[in-house]
C-alpha cells in the first residue's frame, strides 16, 4: 500500500512551473498596457478633433441664419465636453468670435491632460487652420516647417 502511493504521479503544477507562467504573463502585460493606454489617449483626441469639426460646422449654419458668428441671438454651442456623456476628456470653447472670425478651443482634462503630453490643447478656426498648444508653443498647419505642419497632421488624424 505504501509502495502504491509513492509510485502514484501526482497531478498539479510545480512551483517553478506556475512561477514561469507568472512571470510571462507580466511580460506580457508591461508590453500590451502601455500599448492599450496609448490607443485610448488617441481614441480621445479622435473624438475631440471629431467635436470641434462637428462645432465648426454647426457656426457655419450658425453664421449664414445670423450673418455673423457673434450675433447676440446667436445660441451657445450645444455641448462643451469631450466626449459628450461620461467623464470629460476635453473641454471644448468658442474663443472671443467676432463678425468674421471664430476660434473653437479644445483643452484637455484631468487624465488626458497628463497622458496626452505630445498633442495638448487643439484648435481650429474658421479658416479650417488647426493648431497644437504644448509645452513647447503653438504649432499650426500653415507653419513653414514641414515636420511642425506633419506634427499637427498627427495629431488631428489621431496617430
Amino acid at each position: 500500500m505504501i509502495m502504491q502511493s509513492l509510485t502514484k504521479k501526482s497531478k498539479g503544477f510545480t512551483l517553478i512551473e506556475l512561477m514561469i507562467v507568472v512571470a510571462i504573463v507580466a511580460f506580457l502585460a508591461s508590453v500590451a498596457l502601455p500599448s492599450y493606454r496609448n490607443f485610448v489617449v488617441r481614441a480621445s483626441r479622435a473624438e475631440a478633433v471629431a467635436d470641434l469639426s462637428e462645432l465648426a460646422s454647426w457656426l457655419e449654419r450658425q453664421y449664414t441664419i445670423f450673418g455673423s458668428y457673434d450675433n447676440a441671438s446667436m445660441p451657445s454651442l450645444p455641448f462643451s465636453n469631450s466626449p459628450r456623456t461620461g467623464n470629460a476628456k476635453y473641454t471644448i470653447s468658442l474663443a472671443s468670435p467676432t463678425s468674421s472670425t471664430y476660434l473653437l478651443t479644445s483643452t484637455p482634462t484631468g487624465g488626458q491632460l497628463a497622458d496626452d503630453t505630445t498633442c495638448g490643447t487643439l484648435t481650429l478656426s474658421n479658416t479650417s487652420r488647426k493648431c497644437i498648444i504644448g509645452s513647447s508653443g503653438s504649432i499650426c498647419s500653415d507653419d513653414a516647417s514641414g515636420a511642425q505642419r506633419e506634427q499637427v497632421g498627427q495629431c488631428f488624424n489621431a496617430r
